[in-house]
């Protein structure tokens, strides 16, 4: 079962500028306007991971396995490997 909805995930950051549940997974991405994407473990609510991509995050998103994450002038995407553990 995925961490309860209610669960806060705090951070020090600028505002979240996108979020991502890829299809499959049990880690949740969020984009910030401070250039960082982080990955949460939907079990636990804990930061798993944090990626500094040097830019303002616009947009994150995902289509099947695949992330895309939104910059100025540029679009990087990530295939998310399988490695879902069970709640």
């Amino acid at each position: 079962m995925l961490a309860d909805v209610y669960t806060w995930l705090y951070f020090a950051c600028q505002a979240v500028s996108g979020i991502a549940l890829p299809l499959g997974s049990d880690k949740l991405y969020s984009g910030s306007t401070d250039g960082t994407v982080r990955v949460w473990d939907c079990c636990t609510g804990q930061s798993v991971r944090v990626m500094n991509l040097g830019d303002v995050i616009g947009s994150l998103i995902s289509v099947g396995s695949w992330v895309f994450v939104g910059m100025p002038n540029v679009v990087k995407v990530s295939l998310y490997l399988n490695l879902s553990t069970s709640c």
